[in-house]
């Protein structure tokens, strides 16, 4: 006599269609949680990028002085950096008188720059607009930065943003000789984020 099973097959053992729908929400609940948290550190990244540039533009334009007892007037009389045109002067300067986008692997001293000193130590990856090199520093929302330096040596520089504040103006006063700011272009107020003094 052979031998009958009895197969029988339990509703109990799938998933119903709400358990799967709870499911997807709590999915999807997750990836909005981690995409808010993403773009929170890529902006934390780009204002610590941006305040290490700044810094080490201030540093270079503090070396300069201390190599040559002046500021390099030149690129600008009145102490202020406020065009893409006068960064990459300055920027030209402070690399020993040789553009960064430059062929040519020496640098060409210049009025600004005698001995042709190397005061930034900047990369190509940090002049890249877009696809093309550009010849001065570019912040990470893609503008240029903000420089002023105490022109008349007294040591006190004024017009100064805050953060928060348009980056071409502030009514900060600070006992200073240089400053640096970038502002995030990308948004709507393209406000200050990022300054170094010293």
């Amino acid at each position: 006599m052979p031998l009958q099973r009895n197969i029988t097959y339990s509703a109990a053992r799938a998933f119903t269609l709400v358990e799967l729908l709870v499911v997807m929400v709590i999915i999807a609940v997750l990836v909005a949680i981690s995409g808010v948290a993403y773009s929170n550190v890529i902006k934390s990244a780009k204002k610590t990028q941006a305040s290490a540039m700044c810094a080490q533009l201030v540093g270079g334009l503090q070396a300069y002085f201390s190599e040559y007892k002046q500021w390099p007037v030149g690129v600008a009389s009145d102490g202020n950096i406020d065009s893409a045109t006068k960064l990459g002067n300055l920027a030209t300067v402070l690399n020993g008188g040789r553009a960064i986008n430059a062929t040519s692997p020496t640098a060409a001293p210049n009025a600004d720059n005698p001995r042709g000193v190397h005061f930034l130590s900047f990369t190509k990856k940090d002049y890249t607009l877009g696809d093309s090199t550009v010849n001065y520093p570019v912040t990470p929302w893609d503008g240029f930065y903000y420089l002023k330096f105490d022109t008349d040596l007294d040591n006190f520089l004024t017009g100064l943003p805050e953060k928060g504040d348009s980056p071409t103006g502030g009514s900060l006063g600070m006992g200073i000789q240089t400053a640096a700011w970038a502002a995030d272009t990308a948004t709507s107020d393209g406000m200050v984020v990022a300054i170094s003094y010293e």
